[in-house]
């Protein structure tokens, strides 16, 4: 699903609204965000919120395995899911810094899968095997050069001491070397939580670090997709205004297959954004988000009325569709508070207009001085939601 709006729409209002109604249904979220519009959304859910702090950053340790990661076969044996397998190989091209910009990219996904499943089958053959980035890298160092050798890989292909090069820096000892060696206490079952809410900030300006974390994201989204026990329930993951993690190339495959996966398994892959431009001025964002948004939401869009033509051809959208998105909140009668949303479908459109009870309202506002009164109702009420969605509602309501 797509969600577009110009600024002060109500994207966040209606993602609220709309988040909120699929976890009272028993469904779960996680939510990459640049931004605060979700806090009293998780609070009163009992989420988890992470937020990045260059004093404690996140870590990871992608080498690990769980039950979700791996799948025996009478005639293969143990092996690790395309689902790992596919994981593994875009962080690595992450780290690396391969770009999608080698002369043979086949080349490059052929020796990393060599390499991770060697690295895996060599492990399982000791005891008591200690899977992180070190002992892989390890095992590279053992193996690339005479991999490349054996089959006449050429540099221009794949050059192993670059390669090797550039990893090095991972290890334990290295400038990098707890980022992808230690598992974070923080992240580490987040599988299992209902509403995981991500605070990207800063985060989002990080070349290295962004793309790790929004790949570690995904990957926490695949287990809860292929969770037995969460089969029956709708699995949200939803990208507000984060998009950069989404140019680089490397994750395309990943993402793409991530999103294949969701309409098979119950997840819910949510664009968001009020920047329009960021649908419709990048191809990879172009071929990664539209391209697997099926159901497209657009609020008010006066802001682009003068630039829509390029943003229905990129959509692939109908002349009426285009119509009735460019009429929405034109003509609600002014005692009527509620806001108008077309909901696109193939060639279909309906136009619904979103209004909620005080109470929600409360909880999904997240206009600035709006939400400065609500603090202010949270403190006096105890830091309890409930009730201070009450005396919100108590002092919004209409006066006869």
């Amino acid at each position: 699903m797509l969600v577009a709006s110009g600024s002060g729409g109500g994207k966040s209002y209606l993602a609220n609204h709309y988040f909120a109604s699929e976890l009272r249904q028993g469904g779960e979220a996680i939510i990459m965000e640049d931004g605060n519009s979700y806090d009293k959304l998780t609070e009163v859910f009992n989420g988890v919120i992470l937020q990045h702090d260059d004093e404690r950053p996140f870590t990871f340790n992608p080498f690990l395995l769980d039950g979700h990661d791996v799948v025996e076969t009478p005639t293969l044996g143990k092996g690790l899911t395309e689902g790992k397998l596919l994981y593994l190989i875009t962080l690595l091209k992450l780290i690396s810094g391969d770009k999608g910009n080698t002369n043979d990219p086949e080349v490059t996904n052929t020796v990393l899968e060599v390499l991770v499943t060697g690295y895996y089958s060599a492990m399982w053959s000791i005891e008591n095997p200690i899977f992180k980035f070190d002992t892989f890298f390890e095992h590279c160092k053992a193996y690339i050069g005479s991999l490349v050798k054996t089959k006449a890989i050429p540099r221009k292909s794949f050059d192993p001491n670059v390669f090797l090069f550039i990893l090095e820096k991972y290890q334990a000892d290295g400038p990098r070397g707890n980022l992808l060696n230690e598992e974070d206490d923080r992240i580490s079952g987040l599988s299992d939580e209902k509403l995981v809410y991500f605070k990207l900030g800063k985060l989002i300006d990080n070349e290295l670090l962004f793309p790790i974390t929004a790949l570690m994201i995904m990957d926490i989204f695949n287990k809860k997709m292929h969770d037995p026990t969460k089969l029956s329930i709708n699995k949200i993951l939803a990208v507000d205004e984060a998009w950069k993690a989404l140019e680089r190339p490397e994750l395309t495959p990943y993402f793409n297959s991530q999103s294949r996966m969701a309409r098979k398994l119950g997840g819910q892959p949510i664009f968001i954004s009020q920047k329009v431009d960021d649908f419709t001025s990048s191809k990879l964002i172009k071929d990664a988000i539209v391209v697997n948004s099926h159901i497209k939401v657009f609020l008010d869009m006066r802001d682009f009325a003068q630039s829509f033509d390029k943003i229905q051809s990129i959509m692939g959208l109908g002349e009426k569709q285009k119509q009735l998105i460019l009429s929405l909140n034109r003509d609600i009668p002014k005692d009527k508070k509620f806001r108008e949303v077309a909901i696109c479908w193939m060639d279909r459109v309906k136009v619904y207009g979103v209004e909620t009870s005080l109470e929600e309202k409360c909880i999904y506002e997240t206009n600035p001085t709006e939400s400065g009164k609500i603090k202010k109702l949270y403190k006096k009420n105890h830091k309890k939601w409930e009730l201070t969605a009450k005396a919100y509602a108590f002092e919004n309501a209409p006066k006869n």
